[in-house]
């Protein structure tokens, strides 16, 4: 499992420290602040490869005028820039439900199984979104399933906003989960992207 490095996490704090005057993570407001504080930060982030947080850190600088008032502020840049990159996703997610519906319609179809020589019936717009990666697609397809029946021209495109907002929530929610996690991580190109990344440590000092 990855672990943040206590050394990785230090230098992204005093990185903020330097970058924003009215940062004082190590000033002691009263006995035992410091500790209290560092550790809090550092359990926020303890799942974040190396790279990652400093990574973090340095988006946050060059996006942000204020220093993080806590590590929420930081999650919520994450949460925002990971959207950002993904948010494409939402039209690719409803032009795939008119394709299928166009290919397959709504109903169901009935096959001849040979494995078991009887007839099965099947629906295959939901065998495709179950078989399909982003499982947020059949959620929301389920949700609006008998809209989706009685789909015309004079409706779609209310379907289609009650689709979009459906997606647009589960997405947005599975990026919260997977930032809180830490299981988020930026290329080499700067591009935010869900999945893990390995790093080398001894490119740390290129970031600072």
């Amino acid at each position: 499992m990855v672990t943040l490095s206590q050394e990785t996490f230090k230098i992204g704090i005093e990185t903020l420290s330097t970058y924003y005057s009215s940062f004082k993570f190590w000033e002691e407001d009263f006995k035992g602040q410091v500790e209290l504080r560092k550790s809090l930060w550092y359990n926020v982030f303890k799942n974040y490869d190396d790279e990652t947080f400093i990574k973090l850190i340095e988006q946050y600088c060059l996006s942000n005028i204020y220093a993080p008032q806590s590590p929420t502020h930081l999650l919520q840049f994450f949460n925002d820039k990971t959207f950002e990159k993904h948010q494409g996703k939402i039209e690719e997610a409803w032009s795939l439900i008119i394709s299928l519906i166009k290919r397959h319609g709504m109903g169901n179809k009935t096959i001849y199984n040979h494995e078991i020589n009887d007839f099965v019936t099947y629906n295959p717009i939901e065998k495709h979104l179950q078989d399909h990666a982003d499982k947020n697609i059949y959620e929301s397809y389920k949700m609006v399933k008998s809209r989706l029946t009685n789909l015309n021209d004079s409706n779609e495109p209310f379907v289609r906003k009650e689709f979009v907002e459906i997606y647009e929530s589960l997405l947005k929610r599975q990026i919260q989960e997977t930032v809180i996690k830490g299981n988020v991580s930026l290329t080499n190109k700067d591009t935010l992207k869900l999945g893990e990344k390995k790093w080398q440590k001894n490119n740390l000092m290129n970031y600072i």
